[in-house]
């Protein structure tokens, strides 16, 4: 018990000695910035590969939308007519939207290079390199319900009837992306060498942090949203969306701590 209070400790005591609250801000202006522009990405990319990017669009929008008790609406509609105009996009255009669309991760991966202490950082152009490969490998995770709709298909030819389509779009589809998202996010991103275990283990508890902060968040927002809306307007939906983002920052950030203490811990043991 001692030992885990000690670890529990020093994991905090590291979060507030990197500024996290800090850096969960800036991920979470940056997050703001890319978030259109990471969707329209991931709908021309998954768009291309498939033919049809209509199901992978309403998966997206699900797991944005899924957070806002109200406000789900207003929000859907102006992407909706977004997304709708991405045909109009010229060749500058779609590069200005990679570039934007990188920005996420590119503070991201500042933030982790200051939790592990990374001693030299990436230069720009690998930099964007690695956060344009990341938004084409998260895009492609929507494709699962969609490759689960065939193996459905193919698996009721052999008598076997198992709704994985209905599984991965239900709740079980948040769980499972957040924890791929952290561990591939936390191996990924920061210019540090990350064991794969301990990357599970950071994402563990981002998956059990995420789910019971959206159960909270839900939770508060059906009682404090009308208090919001006076305050905010026609943007309320806008403003819980940024609220969401900071505390996901903040989760993400205080699990990677996790991940560089029982890594650095590991290392320790082993001298």
């Amino acid at each position: 018990m001692k030992t885990i209070r000690n670890a529990i400790t020093t994991v905090v005591r590291n979060f507030f000695k990197h500024d996290g609250f800090y850096l969960a801000t800036h991920i979470s202006f940056c997050g703001l910035l890319s978030l259109v522009p990471m969707i329209l990405l991931a709908v021309s990319i998954t768009g291309f590969l498939l033919g049809s990017s209509n199901d992978i669009y309403q998966q997206l929008i699900n797991v944005i939308t899924d957070l806002l008790p109200q406000g789900k609406d207003f929000l859907m509609n102006n992407l909706r007519e977004i997304v709708g105009q991405r045909h109009s996009l010229g060749v500058l255009g779609f590069v200005m939207l990679i570039f934007i669309a990188s920005l996420l991760f590119g503070a991201i991966e500042r933030s982790l290079d200051i939790i592990f202490e990374t001693e030299k950082s990436r230069n720009f152009l690998h930099s964007r390199f690695i956060a344009i490969s990341m938004i084409v490998v998260i895009s492609l995770f929507f494709f699962l319900p969609t490759i689960a709709d065939l193996l459905t298909k193919g698996l009721v030819r052999f008598g076997f009837h198992f709704p994985l389509g209905d599984f991965i779009r239900g709740k079980g589809f948040l769980v499972l992306f957040t924890f791929f998202a952290f561990v591939l996010i936390v191996m990924v991103v920061p210019h540090h060498k990350i064991r794969f275990r301990y990357a599970m283990v950071g994402g563990l508890f981002f998956s059990f942090g995420v789910y019971l902060a959206r159960v909270w968040f839900r939770w508060y927002m059906m009682k404090a949203f009308s208090q919001y809306n006076v305050i905010y307007g026609s943007i309320t939906a806008l403003i819980l969306l940024v609220l969401w983002f900071y505390y996901v920052s903040n989760i993400l950030l205080f699990s990677a701590e996790i991940v560089a203490f029982t890594q650095h811990k590991k290392v320790l043991t082993n001298k």
